[in-house]
């Protein structure tokens, strides 16, 4: 009888044991990593046709203008910068890093590629400015304006990063403008920084969205490698 309630017993406590408590799993910080750098380099043969793009229309437009030693100089800075970014992108295609050192190393010299973009187009909207006459400037400053806005998707995510690119282009082009003193002059200025902030401010929001798209997609992968976990635990029991 003892020995049938010993038994008895230890069913008992065998069947009261606890299931294991839901618990918050650590993320693979690998896997962000090299997803954050894949989506970020999804975007390199877009962005650089568009880069390269711009770059020559405004090498078309402000060649009867502009003096031929500005041009072939901005040009040959901006190819050289277009071709590493080039090839960068096409060495992530062909030869993704398999380590985190590679993956932010990689990473870093995207964001200085990009750094390097928006100095030179900075520096477009500053040195062709004196050159040619409204339909000039007014080109210059769609193109600019359009880089600024079409980036969103793709710098956003790296919000500082982002900013530094957009004031890189916007600053020495509202600058240039308002240094003209004109009453008009002071007012496109205005209008300029107005254009800045809204892009900076729809940059934020479209950050702010990325960042809960992200952390709902990391959750449910969290969620789901906790449910395989346990039921695991459950076949095993």
């Amino acid at each position: 009888m003892a020995a049938a309630a010993d038994a008895l017993s230890g069913d008992a406590g065998a069947a009261a044991t606890p299931v294991p408590a839901v618990v918050e799993l650590p993320l693979d910080g690998y896997l962000l990593l090299r997803d954050h750098v894949r989506s970020t380099f999804a975007f390199n043969r877009t962005s650089l046709a568009g880069h390269g793009l711009g770059a020559l229309i405004v090498e078309i437009i402000f060649a009867p203008v502009a003096p031929s030693g500005l041009l072939f100089g901005w040009g040959l800075l901006f190819a050289i910068v277009w071709m590493g970014r080039a090839v960068m992108a096409w060495r992530f295609e062909r030869n993704e890093p398999t380590d985190a050192a590679a993956l932010q190393k990689r990473l870093r010299l995207w964001q200085l590629g990009v750094l390097a973009s928006g100095a030179l187009w900075g520096a477009a909207a500053w040195l062709f400015w004196p050159w040619g006459d409204g339909l000039h400037q007014l080109a210059l400053v769609l193109v600019a304006y359009t880089f600024c806005v079409a980036s969103v998707t793709i710098l956003a995510p790296h919000f500082p990063l982002f900013v530094v690119f957009v004031l890189s282009i916007f600053v020495p082009a509202i600058a240039r403008v308002a240094l003209q003193g004109s009453p008009l002059g002071l007012k496109v200025a205005a209008m300029m920084v107005v254009a800045m902030g809204m892009t900076l401010l729809l940059g934020r929001t479209y950050r702010d969205s990325f960042e809960r798209a992200m952390a709902l997609k990391l959750r449910t992968e969290a969620l789901a490698v906790q449910l395989g976990k346990e039921k695991a635990v459950a076949d095993a029991a």
